[in-house]
């Protein structure tokens, strides 16, 4: 008889903590607003957008008449706005997705946000069920959404815990910039040695130059041609963009 309480007063444990981790994942997702990173497309990943038209698109979740929907940001004045339930602890459904016509000025901008962020990822999954899990990185949260098909988004809640672009380039030099063969970089110590690879992505979004960051901090890309390629810095946590370069 013992051990016929003991196994119902487990479940009902089990049963309580399952809720109450649902619920503070739903707390904590319809809480704050999240700024996209990267998407995983077909296991490539592709940086969100971060430049003067569009800087790392928000998602912000609402609730109104006991409706989930979160508006998701496009170029200005542009968002899409997604209808959703929350489906167990660590799923959600969205039924409907609603977007209007506009177009980026900037066609890279403009590829990222219609043909991967809204078909590859929202609509190819549209009416299945998304997979999310919320990390707490102690300066940031981390929200990671998967859709049926594999493609996911990531997020982050605070944009102050990561470099900001504009104070990257001001302690960190690369140079010469043009380039023919061979850059360097160089800047302030504690920034630096928080670095850990320098990647490249041509204006398709393919990655096409990444090498870890060495004391030499030279890096010959005389096998790339001649064009502009966005440049990035990996941390240990966080994919920080710097700029362009450009290969003549």
């Amino acid at each position: 008889m013992k051990k016929i309480y003991y196994s119902i007063f487990l479940f009902i444990i089990c049963t309580l903590y399952g809720t109450s981790q649902m619920q503070n994942q739903e707390t904590i997702f319809m809480a704050n607003i999240w700024h996209l990173q990267k998407l995983e497309i077909n296991q490539n990943i592709i940086p969100a957008p971060n430049n003067t038209e569009l800087s790392l698109p928000q998602l912000l979740p609402n609730k109104q008449n006991n409706e989930y929907y979160f508006l998701k940001e496009h170029c200005s004045p542009g968002v899409g706005q997604a209808f959703f339930k929350f489906n167990g602890a660590s799923s959600l459904f969205i039924d409907n997705y609603v977007v209007s016509s506009w177009l980026c000025k900037n066609s890279s901008n403009e590829s990222f946000m219609t043909q991967l962020y809204d078909n590859d990822f929202i609509w190819d999954n549209v009416n299945s069920n998304f997979q999310y899990v919320i990390t707490d990185n102690i300066t940031y949260l981390e929200l990671i959404i998967m859709g049926q098909n594999g493609n996911k988004a990531y997020y982050h809640n605070n944009l102050s815990a990561s470099v900001n672009k504009f104070e990257l380039k001001e302690k960190i030099k690369l140079y010469p910039n043009p380039v023919s063969d061979t850059f360097f970089i160089s800047g302030d110590d504690k920034i630096f040695s928080e670095l850990k690879e320098i990647v490249l992505y041509d204006f398709s979004g393919k990655l096409v130059f990444q090498e870890k960051i060495t004391e030499n901090s030279s890096y010959n890309i005389s096998h790339l041609v001649s064009g502009s390629y966005i440049v990035y810095f990996k941390s240990d946590k966080q994919l920080l963009h710097y700029g362009l370069i450009i290969k003549k």
